[in-house]
């Protein structure tokens, strides 16, 4: 098991049970004390729990420690990233190779794939691939790995592999949060390592975040916000802080409030039928 696999099945049990000693750890994960100490240590300096004498305690405060459910995630700002992905969406051409990163705005940017042609998606999110699985016209290539199954997302080393041998023209890339500073931040450490694969496949990235991400910062670094070329995000986010990315020269494109724009995927109902 990965370090990154590890720390966060850690993050999932200290959430469940709100306190656990090392060996209980231990016993859980099939790893040496030792190990579980290094790790419970890190994560402490990291804030994404509190070390306690003989093991670790839920971090109550910490803004960013849990996931809210992929559900939950999906309705939130759903408008706005339904608008993102159309407009997002606008930015592929014919012939196409492109990355869909995981994440509940960059699956709002595959109901607008139908029309293409001779478009390749590669993904690592199941929800994704399930929506361009209605579109025959779309080459739809997984990248394999473990499976993270409260998201339905791809992680570790066979997803890593597969990003390592591939090359695309655009990849659209989602996040937890993002500022000038900080740049691109997230709460989940084998996502980040997917996230930087991405970035490297790609001759241009493409960042999707609705206005809620701006100002806020999660546990891991993604990249900085250099790594990034253009930006789509809505109209709700700061304009101060907009003017400061474009003048680190990465081009802002505003997703109009237009109907059209809203239409995106609907768990409850799949995929829009005139899409």
């Amino acid at each position: 098991m990965l370090r990154a696999e590890r720390q966060l099945l850690i993050l999932e049990l200290i959430k469940k049970h709100r306190t656990l000693k090392v060996g209980d750890l231990s016993r859980l994960l099939n790893v040496s004390e030792a190990t579980v100490r290094r790790d419970l240590d890190r994560m402490d300096r990291e804030g994404l729990l509190n070390r306690t004498f003989g093991g670790a305690l839920f971090a109550a405060n910490t803004t960013f420690a849990f996931e809210p459910s992929f559900l939950e995630r999906v309705e939130r700002n759903k408008q706005q990233k339904q608008q993102i992905g159309h407009m997002a969406a606008s930015l592929i051409k014919d012939g196409d190779t492109v990355i869909l990163d995981s994440g509940t705005t960059t699956l709002q940017i595959a109901p607008h794939l139908g029309s293409f042609h001779d478009v390749t998606v590669i993904t690592n999110d199941l929800e994704i691939a399930r929506v361009l699985a209605g579109f025959p016209k779309i080459n739809t290539v997984l990248t394999g790995g473990h499976l993270l199954g409260a998201t339905a997302e791809l992680v570790g080393h066979h997803a890593e592999r597969v990003l390592d041998e591939v090359r695309a023209a655009k990849a659209f890339i989602s996040t937890v949060g993002l500022t000038p500073e900080s740049g691109l931040t997230h709460i989940r450490l084998p996502l980040v390592t997917i996230k930087h694969r991405m970035m490297r496949a790609a001759e241009q990235v493409i960042l999707v975040a609705d206005s809620s991400k701006f100002g806020k910062t999660a546990s891991f670094v993604v990249a900085p916000l250099a790594f990034v070329h253009i930006l789509v995000t809505d109209q709700g986010a700061p304009k101060a802080m907009l003017d400061t990315i474009q003048r680190m020269g990465i081009q802002v494109l505003i997703a109009p409030e237009s109907p059209s724009a809203a239409a995106g995927v609907n768990l409850a109902g799949g995929i829009p039928p005139s899409l």
